[in-house]
């Protein structure tokens, strides 16, 4: 595992960015966490950092249903934006729904590392964030 991982989280619901920020800090403290409730708020922080390898991040939690800019549409402009940079930073989708077709093609095609339903027991993401680190 990387010393200090950096993790994104990206949720508009308050409630669930706060839950998971927390279950990542309790099981591993060392990560470096970091929420956004908009998907444009991350992409923005992605371009400002583009060159600053330690500013990225190596993890990204995003959900799939957010305003303006979905988790869908985030994961496509997350790849186009720097194509070394989509294959660092691994991404883990959080839904409240089951994976719809196209999800379940990013997972086949590696293009996310996962699709996980909410709710997240504490062990499921601690170990999931882990193998990707």
């Amino acid at each position: 595992m990387k010393q200090n991982p950096n993790v994104w989280v990206i949720d508009n619901n308050e409630i669930d960015l706060l839950v998971a920020t927390r279950l990542i800090t309790l099981c591993q403290p060392i990560f470096q966490i970091q929420g956004f409730a908009s998907a444009s708020e991350a992409i923005l922080k992605l371009n400002l950092n583009k060159n600053i390898a330690e500013n990225l991040p190596d993890v990204i939690l995003t959900e799939t249903h957010l305003p303006i800019l979905d988790g869908y549409s985030f994961i496509e402009k997350h790849q186009a934006l720097i194509p070394q940079l989509a294959k660092r930073s691994k991404v883990l989708v959080l839904s409240s729904q089951k994976a719809t077709p196209k999800f379940k093609d990013l997972v086949q095609s590696q293009v996310i590392a996962d699709y996980l339903e909410k709710p997240i027991g504490a062990e499921v993401l601690c170990l999931t964030i882990r193998q990707l680190c």
